[in-house]
């Protein structure tokens, strides 16, 4: 992905394969677990509309993790 302000919020992206798929975890910057949701279906949406390798693939969910704030 290209480093401009349409990415700022992704922080880091970990992807894992397997034979049956692929899982992956998104660490986003968001006021709340709703909008790094959206967010995330909005990136993956501009990803899968490419012509590459995941363009076929389908986004089968997507839910936020709550991480404790940091001190």
């Amino acid at each position: 992905m290209q480093n401009d302000a349409r990415y700022e919020r992704l922080q880091h992206i970990r992807l894992h394969l397997s034979r049956g798929g692929a899982r992956g975890v998104l660490f986003v910057a968001a006021e709340d677990g709703s909008s790094a949701e959206a967010y995330a279906r909005t990136l993956w949406a501009a990803v899968a509309r490419g012509e590459g390798p995941v363009s076929k693939w389908l986004l089968l969910e997507c839910s936020a993790l709550s991480l404790p704030a940091q001190a």
